[in-house]
């Protein structure tokens, strides 16, 4: 199943169901098979009775609800006995109530068919399936990431053996053209095709232009972070280290086949995946992003009472739970770091590091058991001061406010300075600590 929410906060879930596979009735005989609808206006606490929408085969639903209050309803187009799959897309301008012809959309040819079915011989088989589409933030391009099941030329049911890759389209307007010919190009024909082995793909946008896409590969959950376009300067997708497995970002232990993405938040992905057992492993991501550092009139207390202008931050977890919120400001004479923790243990330490290009701070600021409280002068000049208390969000935990002179830092407006963080052993994700061109950036306004 997939859910669109609508503006006015209504609900609209489509599924696709079939009939079991008896005797000559089922979705592998391509027959009592077809997508569903259920709309809920208050909350998912009831729902409307199902509504076919399409009578064909089909699986893998996903719905999405563009500016415009335009639905797409994206699936999996396919004929079973074959292992042929396409991604065909249909629409609604009234809220789901009713829905255009379908339109093939996305596809790769795969081989033709020359088995002992004299009905399907000679026929092309293709495959690009499971499909997830989002808006990109130019406003105009669809991207979506794709799944295509390929095996041995001609495998029927039960001698078989299938593998998955995935692939990256786009489409440069909101409106489709159908594929209609037979033909045998990867359509459409921006793209990248079969870089990953994965399956069960989710593609997810940030309003910062940032573009996250996931899929399960080879067992274990992965998230990989694009720009805003997908691409480089060639046209096609981002490929530099985008489809080696390991510089992908692997936020569970457990393996699993199903997986997906969810912006929560401007700056928080959520995702889901199955443990590989009975269960999901589910979890909340922080994109951490550049930050613009403004003027504000900070006291160096401890106390974050001063920070209520001072919105956007930086997140680091530790294995053990302990959080690290970071908020930057400064004024004329000094750059401000507030670092919140919220512990599970208050023996972990929490260290930070300030670099910029021109002068390297000499040594960690803030580093020191959380169980420590008090005022501590760091070198250079800075100084730390650790209170126990609440985080600005109320939860339990310690505010560290470290002032740094701008002058040991030979800073001005404009400038850019590296910082890193670390919570017991862990740093920001992709982040090393013996290479500062890694570290996040922080530009003084």
């Amino acid at each position: 199943m997939d859910a669109a929410v609508m503006p006015d906060g209504e609900i609209i879930a489509v599924a696709q169901h079939h009939a079991w596979d008896y005797k000559e009735v089922g979705y592998h005989n391509g027959e009592g098979t077809a997508l569903i609808l259920m709309r809920s206006t208050d909350g998912g606490n009831t729902w409307t009775s199902p509504k076919e929408i399409y009578d064909g085969t089909s699986w893998e639903p996903y719905l999405l609800l563009l500016p415009n209050g335009v639905l797409h309803l994206y699936f999996t187009d396919s004929n079973p006995f074959l292992y042929s799959s396409q991604t065909s897309v249909m629409t609604s301008s009234d809220k789901g109530v009713t829905w255009s012809e379908k339109k093939v959309v996305a596809r790769q040819y795969k081989y033709p068919y020359d088995g002992s079915n004299t009905e399907y011989h000679g026929q092309n088989v293709y495959t690009d399936q499971m499909p997830s589409f989002r808006l990109l933030n130019d406003g105009k391009t669809l991207a979506g990431f794709l799944e295509g099941r390929h095996e041995k030329e001609n495998s029927l049911a039960g001698s078989y053996t299938s593998y998955h890759k995935m692939s990256l389209v786009k489409n440069g307007s909101t409106e489709w053209t159908a594929i209609t010919s037979d033909s045998q190009d990867a359509l459409p024909s921006t793209r990248v095709t079969n870089k990953i082995s994965g399956t069960g793909g989710y593609i997810e946008t940030f309003p910062s232009g940032e573009t996250a896409i996931s899929c399960s590969s080879n067992g274990p959950f992965l998230i990989k972070l694009l720009d805003s376009k997908c691409t480089t300067s060639d046209g096609t997708a981002n490929v530099g280290n985008t489809w080696d497995a390991a510089k992908w970002f692997q936020p569970f232990s457990g393996t699993g086949v199903w997986g997906s993405i969810e912006r929560y938040n401007d700056n928080i992905l959520m995702a889901a995946a199955s443990d590989g057992h009975t269960g999901l492993d589910l979890g909340l991501f922080y994109l951490n992003q550049r930050q613009s550092v403004s003027e504000q009139a900070i006291i160096t207390d401890g106390n974050n009472d001063d920070w209520t202008n001072v919105t956007k931050a930086l997140f680091v977890c530790s294995e053990n739970g302990t959080e690290m919120i970071l908020r930057f400001a400064h004024d004329a004479d000094n750059l401000y770091i507030l670092a919140e923790t919220c512990y599970n243990s208050e023996n972990e330490n929490v260290d930070i590091h300030v670099k910029t290009k021109l002068y390297s701070y000499g040594q960690k600021l803030a580093s020191m058991s959380l169980s420590a409280y008090g005022e501590f002068t760091q070198s250079g000049g800075a100084v730390s001061v650790i209170r126990k208390g609440k985080t600005k969000d109320s939860r339990k935990g310690y505010c560290i406010e470290t002032q740094i002179p701008l002058n040991t830092l030979n800073v001005s407006v404009g400038s850019t300075i590296y910082v890193n963080a670390k919570a017991g052993s862990s740093t920001f994700t992709s982040s090393s600590e013996s290479s500062s061109p890694t570290w996040q950036r922080i530009t003084i306004q």
